[in-house]
């Protein structure tokens, strides 16, 4: 089978290579290591010039606010329709955004389209959009996923959703929640983990599992811990993950002198297992800051 995927996201926190596309990544190399062709039309990134088992077309964004979208959609439906004449697709699967080429392409050629859902296609946030403007962008929603072959979204709220506010039958929107291993992300005695991690059994620690990029509010977490170091001196601080962020981290700990209570462990090898002891350590606190921008 011959697979065409679209994928468009920017972060401004994280301009050069954005964490959200890394379940499109994910996507891709699954489905080419079953034996299926697979090509991804992503925005030029770093992780679009790593070689891949799929076939990757990179595709140049002019870096302004409004051509920035409008310059994807554009060249990769161009890219798309050069590829399949040498390669025609059995599918066009895109992740949700506001234009529909992907759509347009799938019709043109005469094959099915499935849509990616991961949240709301038009968030309804107070006071972020005109009401007319959102009035519009959901008429839009509308009448692209109406159109749409399958959808995939993560959670049955999310199918309720879609059903609800745009009319999809239910029987074409398919719910395939995140795969986690339930067996590797059980619950562990937490000082036999503390020891594993080399962590000390009866120390407070405060910790961070994900991804470093200035959104998650980390540079906020390490001014925090100096407020707390007056409190409770003995307190360490855990950060597990990568990102474009790392450097930057490591030097604000390094200035504010948190080297020693700030532990860093990069992504590895190892990282599934760190993550979850981490999570297992019930005495460990876990942050999860929630600002995200997306434009």
């Amino acid at each position: 089978m011959t697979w065409f995927l679209f994928c468009y996201w920017y972060e401004p926190d994280a301009p050069h290579d954005p964490v959200g596309l890394v379940r499109i990544w994910r996507l891709a190399d699954t489905l080419a290591k079953v034996g299926d062709r697979v090509t991804v039309f992503p925005p030029r990134y770093r992780s679009a010039l790593i070689q891949r088992a799929c076939a990757v077309i990179p595709i140049h964004l002019i870096h302004l606010r409004l051509l920035r979208p409008l310059s994807y959609a554009l060249v990769s439906f161009l890219c798309g329709l050069m590829r399949a004449l040498v390669t025609r697709p059995d599918i066009v699967y895109y992740r949700w955004m506001e234009s529909p080429h992907a759509l347009i392409l799938a019709k043109l050629l005469g094959v099915p389209c499935v849509c990616e859902v991961n949240g709301e296609p038009v968030p309804q946030w107070p006071g972020n959009q005109r009401k007319f403007v959102r009035g519009f962008k959901d008429l839009l929603a509308q009448l692209a996923l109406k159109r749409c072959d399958r959808i995939v979204v993560l959670t049955e709220g999310l199918r309720t959703l879609l059903q609800e506010r745009y009319g999809i039958p239910l029987e074409r929107i398919v719910v395939l929640p995140s795969g986690t291993d339930v067996q590797r992300f059980a619950e562990r005695d937490a000082v036999v983990c503390r020891l594993e991690l080399g962590l000390l059994p009866n120390r407070p620690y405060v910790g961070f599992v994900g991804s470093f990029y200035r959104y998650q509010g980390l540079a906020c977490l390490l001014d925090a811990m100096m407020a707390v170091k007056q409190v409770c001196p003995t307190a360490e601080l855990l950060l597990v993950g990568d990102g474009e962020a790392m450097e930057d981290l490591k030097q604000q700990a390094k200035g504010m002198g948190l080297e020693s209570p700030a532990r860093f462990q990069a992504s590895s090898r190892h990282l599934l297992r760190i993550v979850v002891c981490s999570l297992s350590c019930r005495t460990i606190l876990v942050c999860w800051p929630n600002r995200f921008l997306f434009c």
